[in-house]
């Protein structure tokens, strides 16, 4: 009688300290800080309440699905199983006949689905658990295992392994692990209850993923991937200090895009700002604030550059696109600039300014590009 009263006290205690896990990691996750930072602090509480020595979260990123984050884990574990995609002789992701890459080892079946229910390894939900994984690799095949699989965690003595899928509708986006020296580190109960952890770890995810989308998509350009119009001028308003002075704004405008839409069609004209925009990012500096002002026009935002500096920039933006003049379609740009450098200036007029020099630099331009050019193209 008291060994069932103090089993049952034992039960209540875990499903306790379950519940008050499930509310910290909630109340984490809906936490507005950045990202990475709540799910490393998550993998702590994850880490301390199941006693591992190590866990890490995987999460997509492309065809591959590497660490978003881990802790604990001995060192060069990370680094050698980082990547699962597995790759050919020329270093080339492998895909399968549906074209979906192939990936590695048990963290990559879990991922893809691989699994047998019916064998004690695996469980309904899509998981994998071992108290032993010396046992396991003695009493099972590749087969059995459903791919072949690299044994690092063995080899680095990893006795108990668990890799719980993150789900998210009918795709799996990741994989939460727990890796221990010891072994008999994990119950089927305790697996189920990692299963629901990750459950909603699925649904914080797809949530936060979401919510980044929106972010990105409001203050950058679809095309190119720089920042829109939007961004700019909130950076505008930002950096316009007599710290920043001198203030340069360069704007640019590509030539002939109408005539390209026209004759050779919208996405070869698509194709050409894409690459321009690639020109632009190779020239500006890290602390420069370029921007896709309109259609064919880009804008970038110089601060603390004097007008040597400015010219030298505009320089090289020139030389960069004279490198194209071989191409089928030549990138040609009209540039013009202004600078603010005192307090007393308008913003809005320097915009004008160098707007009004951009054009004057257009129908200087001895270089556009003619109906003749294109056609013989």
């Amino acid at each position: 009688m008291i060994d069932e009263i103090g089993d049952i006290k034992r039960l209540n205690e875990r499903l306790e300290q379950q519940r008050q896990l499930s509310i910290d990691l909630l109340n984490l996750f809906n936490h507005k800080g950045d990202f990475v930072e709540v799910v490393k602090q998550a993998l702590v509480m994850l880490k301390n309440f199941s006693g591992c020595e190590a866990v890490g979260l995987r999460m997509q990123d492309g065809y591959d699905f590497p660490y978003y984050a881990t802790n604990g884990f001995i060192e060069g574990h990370v680094e050698m199983e980082n990547r699962l995609c597995t790759r050919g002789s020329n270093g080339k992701v492998i895909l399968d006949h549906q074209g979906n890459p192939v990936l590695d080892c048990m963290c990559g079946n879990i991922i893809k689905g691989r699994f047998d229910q019916d064998l004690p390894f695996f469980t309904k939900g899509g998981s994998f658990w071992t108290n032993s994984t010396t046992s396991l690799l003695a009493s099972t095949t590749e087969e059995d295992r459903q791919a072949h699989t690299r044994n690092r965690c063995n080899g680095e003595g990893y006795e108990s392994v668990a890799l719980i899928p993150i789900r998210v509708m009918d795709s799996n986006i990741g994989l939460l692990q727990f890796n221990d020296s010891c072994p008999d580190r994990f119950t089927t109960e305790l697996i189920k209850f990692y299963e629901y952890i990750c459950t909603s770890l699925g649904i914080i995810i797809s949530r936060k993923k979401a919510e980044e989308e929106i972010l990105y998509l409001s203050f950058h350009d679809q095309l190119t991937g720089l920042y829109n119009r939007r961004f700019f001028e909130e950076e505008l308003t930002r950096l316009d200090s007599p710290r920043q002075f001198p203030l340069s704004v360069v704007m640019g405008d590509l030539n002939g895009l109408k005539i390209i839409n026209d004759v050779f069609g919208h996405l070869e004209g698509d194709r050409l700002i894409k690459e321009t925009s690639k020109i632009l990012r190779r020239v500006c500096r890290s602390d420069d604030i370029l921007a896709r002002w309109g259609g064919d026009e880009f804008v970038i935002l110089l601060p603390k550059t004097s007008t040597t500096d400015t010219e030298e920039i505009i320089e090289r933006i020139r030389k960069e696109c004279k490198k194209t003049a071989s191409q089928k379609m030549p990138i040609s740009l009209s540039i013009g600039f202004a600078q603010k450098e005192t307090a007393d200036q308008d913003m809005q007029d320097i915009i004008k300014y160098a707007d009004k020099s951009m054009y004057r630099n257009k129908l200087d331009q001895k270089e556009n590009i003619s109906h003749s050019e294109l056609l013989k193209s």
